[in-house]
């Protein structure tokens, strides 16, 4: 994992896994397991499987630069979505909301190729 919290395909692996270790653990000692047995070994596990990185954080300091841009650039383009493009009250054509809606995939596509450049992921 390499975000602070646990996805779900993630979350899915951890609990598949410790289903194993529980299914193991009770045929090694073939004995039955109280509740709050099973509750602490659940908690136990957890608590390791899901902790946080101790290397993680959010915001980075070499990260600023990219960051303010983001910001930036972000709201100039609010800016321009709501002070050019809708500057005239009127219902748009499907083929003006096509349009619309391309050029902010585009604009999405654009910031991803971006990261994919910049940071290589």
């Amino acid at each position: 994992m390499s975000g602070a919290f646990a996805t779900g395909t993630t979350l899915s692996r951890s609990f598949s896994r410790f289903s194993d270790y529980v299914t193991d653990v009770l045929q090694e000692e073939k004995k039955h397991v109280e509740e709050d047995q099973l509750v602490s070994m659940v908690q136990d596990y957890l608590r390791t499987e899901l902790e946080p990185h101790k290397d993680f954080t959010l915001l980075k300091e070499e990260d600023y630069g990219a960051w303010v841009f983001f910001t930036g650039v972000f709201l100039v383009l609010i800016v321009f979505d709501n002070g050019y493009l809708m500057r005239e009250k009127k219902i748009l054509s499907t083929k003006e909301a096509l349009m619309y809606t391309l050029f902010w995939i585009g604009v999405a596509m654009t910031f991803n190729l971006y990261v994919l450049v910049v940071k290589g992921y």
